[in-house]
């Protein structure tokens, strides 16, 4: 087939070693006036801008679509905010019933007992505080530790 080709001049045969190659004769084409190459070029770039321009529009459209497909349907949305709305009623009747059972503090009997606490805290720390320095002088002459010290007069460790 190709041998027939290259007899009727429509390929050329070109040997490269142990190789051939085929080509098809150029000089059967009919000759490119320059006009229509810069044509066909315009035609080119024209047709590279509008490619440009439809890749830009896709490339925003499957951005907004992944956006749209992440968001949730309205039907979900919907069961969404009923579950919310049924659990803020939860929540605000048991707001209701730990006020109701537990009474409400009023302020000033609220700062005198935390004025109380602070007190009796700051007491507590003295009193634990001459303890220790107690029985830190008792163990400067005590032959065993602090906690057979404590063990022996019957204080729990603290």
């Amino acid at each position: 087939m190709t041998s027939i080709l290259v007899e009727e001049g429509t390929l050329k045969e070109k040997v490269y070693n142990k190789q051939k190659v085929y080509v098809y004769n150029q000089a059967l084409f009919p000759e490119v006036q320059k006009s229509q190459i810069k044509e066909l070029d315009l035609r080119i770039n024209d047709a590279k801008i509008k490619l440009q321009e439809i890749q830009h529009k896709v490339k925003q459209k499957s951005a907004e679509l992944s956006k749209l497909s992440s968001l949730p349907t309205l039907e979900k949305a919907k069961e969404d905010y009923e579950e919310l709305c049924r659990k803020e009623t939860e929540l605000k009747e048991k707001i209701d019933k730990i006020k109701e059972s537990a009474g409400a503090i009023e302020p000033e009997v609220r700062q005198a007992i935390l004025k109380d606490h602070e007190l009796y805290s700051k007491e507590a720390r003295k009193r634990k505080r001459w303890c220790n320095d107690l029985l830190d002088m008792i163990l400067e002459g005590y032959p065993s530790t602090k906690d057979q010290l404590m063990e022996e007069i019957g204080i729990e460790p603290f």
